[in-house]
């Protein structure tokens, strides 16, 4: 989504610099989940959920909040007669 969306409203001279912090952020958010992950294996221990539990109930937030703001924020750039 963020691809098709930088695609479309970036000028076509002008792409490369968003795209790379695009690069960034996905490089930067993938290590500090990793990060986070690591620190809370079994923060919680509950027999029945185990030692992973708690990295994957931790970073299920910061997804979902992501998906909500791109469903209920990010406009259609496309007017509705070119569709």
């Amino acid at each position: 989504i963020a691809r098709a969306a930088l695609a479309v409203l970036v000028p076509a001279g002008h792409r490369a610099v968003p795209f790379a912090y695009m690069g960034a952020a996905f490089s930067l958010a993938r290590s500090v989940a990793s990060a986070v992950s690591g620190v809370s294996v079994g923060l919680f221990l509950v027999d029945e959920l185990g030692p992973f539990a708690a990295p994957c109930i931790i970073l299920t937030l910061p997804i979902a909040l992501s998906l909500l703001g791109v469903t209920c924020y990010l406009p259609e750039p496309y007017p509705e007669a070119k569709r």
